[in-house]
């Protein structure tokens, strides 16, 4: 073994604490790495697959009741491919031994076979057969929840009308992968399902023969949306159209991408933040090491190691660190990656998430890890090599202090001997200091991204959940009702209060800019769902104008006391203008909110 590798393997075990240290700093970046990207590309993966595979829908669109002659005019639609006419109703359903309601929705199926868009992957079972009204497809994770089968049975009530309907299959969906019911936030499986039902049959149930109420289309390679939304929208007007919505408007493709975007950000972050406190320890380290080591660098170069094998050695020394935490990164992220590609499992529907660590990511985090000790430890090796044999064995010169600006700022009395030695040893190397306060920033920062990200959270959800929303049960009707029916909620055994609101959907336009949203009109002061300001105080509505959450305003460019273009989207479809009268700073949504008086559209 030669010289200098005896010397590294010694340094190396000398410096051992330190370096587990600095490699276990490496590993944790090298580890988020590898996690972010692993789940990122394991579910972009599986997403582009099964979109692709099952032909999922472009463009959809709700309408209140429409013929389905209608879908020649609508073929004809420049852009337009493939068109998919539906039924879609809401159902509640009942399962032997389990006593809690359950919400579901029906959509239809042509009769006997798949759908030309938005097919279904069966799991278990088959489709309903032609001809049969009894008969559905039930999403995997309802019937998992369950424990249903093909050929249990479901009691249902569609349209007010009480029916039995048989399992003939279990199924995916790539326009239900993340099976939320359309008020909540996460998953339900036990009190949520999606079933698939023959078309005929379903309209027949719900009131829909000759007509569909929602469809779904694929678009034309370089067909403009825009463009073919607008034209939906001019078709369905008339037929009670609410306005059509690209996939990113869609519910289960919008959790997945934004899912998708955090990932990504937390691969740049993360990383970059643990590689640059490594960098720094690195430099630390190396520093202190080539100090120490002035006079034995001296003898190696009397006696003929030249400066690029002195160089090798000290960078053999870094890169043995940072492959140990590469090594160790690598194997704790993809632990990791599989441990929570189990969660998302349970939470995104796929029929198959493959978990594994693509082989670009593993040359791209050693190439990270590679350039950030290269930057932490390039420069203090570069100059140590190049100094003279003489030079390095005389003892370095004794440091010259002077006063520094801060002791000329603060007061003399204050001034001890230790705080002026303090004061001039930073002012001395204040590279060094700068670089010291830098690293412990970061590792301060660390510390508070956990937290902020749990208080956020819990925040988040007691604000929404307890002070916004602070009714026990919210009942959502499929149709707009009376007061009458409030009042009957009112009496009703066990009841303390009831509020009843309204919603639309809207398109607020300010200038060049627009935003699809709904629009919910509240009790001039709101009790059960109340509106907050930015300090958590509940306010009370404006007799006149809206209210936005600070989110919308911001991407309208409104501010308070300007005025909004209102177009309503189902009824005589008005158009109005109001006044931002506030500013709402709710944690979850994106709604226009306004007082339910005679002169709110």
């Amino acid at each position: 073994m030669k010289a200098l590798h005896r010397k590294l393997l010694r340094d190396l075990w000398h410096l051992k604490g330190q370096a587990l240290a600095i490699a276990v700093v490496i590993a944790s970046g090298v580890m988020t790495l590898i996690l972010t990207v692993t789940l990122v590309e394991g579910l972009t993966r599986a997403q582009a697959r099964f979109y692709a595979s099952h032909h999922f829908a472009e463009v959809f669109a709700d309408v209140k009741r429409a013929p389905l002659g209608l879908v020649e005019r609508l073929q004809a639609i420049e852009g337009v491919n493939l068109i998919e006419l539906r039924v879609r109703a809401p159902v509640r359903l009942a399962v032997d031994g389990f006593d809690d309601p359950i919400r579901g929705l029906l959509v239809s199926l042509p009769d006997g076979r798949q759908p030309l868009l938005n097919r279904l992957h069966l799991l278990q079972g088959e489709l309903p057969e032609a001809g049969r009204d009894d008969q559905v497809v039930v999403s995997d994770a309802f019937a998992g929840a369950h424990r249903l089968e093909p050929g249990s049975e479901l009691e249902a009530i569609i349209d007010g009308h009480r029916t039995r309907l048989r399992i003939t299959g279990i199924a995916l969906s790539p326009e239900y992968l993340y099976q939320a019911a359309p008020t909540d936030l996460m998953p339900d499986y036990r009190r949520y399902a999606v079933l698939w039902m023959n078309r005929r049959a379903l309209a027949n149930a719900y009131g829909m023969e000759g007509a569909f109420n929602n469809l779904a289309l694929s678009l034309q390679a370089g067909a403009s949306r825009a463009a073919v939304i607008d034209a939906l929208d001019l078709a369905l007007a008339r037929y009670g159209g609410t306005g059509a919505q690209t996939r990113h408007d869609q519910q289960s493709h919008r959790f997945i991408e934004e899912e998708l975007a955090q990932q990504r950000i937390q691969a740049t972050i993360l990383p970059t933040v643990f590689l640059t406190v490594s960098a720094f320890l690195l430099n630390v380290v190396m520093g202190r090491l080539i100090q120490t080591q002035r006079e034995q660098l001296a003898v190696l170069k009397a006696f003929g190691y030249g400066d690029g094998e002195l160089a090798r050695h000290y960078g053999l020394l870094a890169g043995l660190i940072v492959l140990i935490g590469w090594a160790l990164g690598v194997a704790l992220g993809a632990w990791a990656a599989d441990g929570l590609g189990g969660i998302y499992r349970d939470y995104f529907r796929f029929p198959a998430l493959p978990i594994r660590v693509p082989a670009w990511a593993l040359a791209l985090s050693l190439l990270v890890a590679a350039l950030a000790a290269l930057t932490g430890t390039g420069q203090a090796v570069w100059h140590a090599v190049r100094r003279p044999p003489a030079e390095a064995m005389r003892p370095p010169a004794p440091h010259r202090f002077r006063r520094t600006w801060l002791e000329r700022v603060l007061p003399a009395a204050l001034l001890g001997h230790e705080l002026r030695m303090i004061l001039r040893h930073l002012g001395r190397h204040p590279a060094k200091a700068g670089l010291s306060v830098f690293g412990i920033a970061l590792s301060c920062g660390l510390l508070l991204m956990g937290a902020y990200q749990l208080g956020a959270v819990d925040r988040m959800i007691d604000q929404q959940y307890r002070r916004v929303l602070r009714m026990d049960i919210e009942v959502t009707l499929s149709e707009v009702t009376s007061a009458r029916a409030a009042g009957e909620l009112r009496h009703q055994p066990g009841v303390l209060a009831v509020e009843s609101w309204r919603r639309v959907p809207v398109t607020l336009i300010h200038g060049h800019r627009d935003y699809r949203t709904s629009l919910l009109g509240l009790e001039a002061r709101p009790h059960l769902r109340q509106v907050l300001d930015a300090d958590g105080n509940a306010q009370t509505l404006p007799a006149e104008g809206l209210m936005l959450t600070r989110f919308l305003a911001e991407e309208l460019d409104v501010a308070v006391g300007d005025t909004l273009e209102v177009a309503i989207m189902e009824g005589q479809r008005r158009r109005v203008t109001l006044p931002l009268a506030a500013l709402v700073d709710e944690p979850l949504g994106a709604a226009a909110i306004c007082g339910v008086t005679p002169s709110t559209p």
